[in-house]
């Protein structure tokens, strides 16, 4: 959704929260400072900035996305960037030889 590109994290936060209750995750990937910003409206541990390719779960004692607004949420779990060699799986991470260097082997990945 181009709509949802560099805006401020308001808007962001008004379409998550008009979201369809028939979904209990909701996955955003987007770019900074709109990231940071929503994670540090959501939860009370503040993110400077989250880094490029930084995953952040939140859990939201919510019973519907329209109450978003106004929650406050617990920070799950983040993973920053040098930590994925260690949560790829070690088929993925064989295939991909993350174990060596940086190189990425052109195979199809089956696990």
């Amino acid at each position: 959704m181009s709509e949802l590109y560099m805006v401020r994290p308001e808007v962001v936060m008004d379409t998550i929260s008009l979201q369809d209750d028939r979904y209990t995750d909701i996955f955003l990937v987007g770019h900074n400072p709109s990231l940071s910003e929503i994670i540090n409206h959501l939860v009370e541990d503040k993110f400077q900035k989250l880094p490029t390719m930084g995953v952040v779960a939140i859990k939201l004692d919510i019973e519907s996305w329209s109450e978003i607004k106004d929650t406050e949420g617990i920070l799950d779990f983040f993973i920053s960037p040098k930590q994925f060699k260690y949560y790829v799986p070690k088929q993925i991470r064989t295939k991909i030889n993350l174990d060596n260097t940086s190189e990425v082997k052109n195979e199809n990945i089956s696990l």
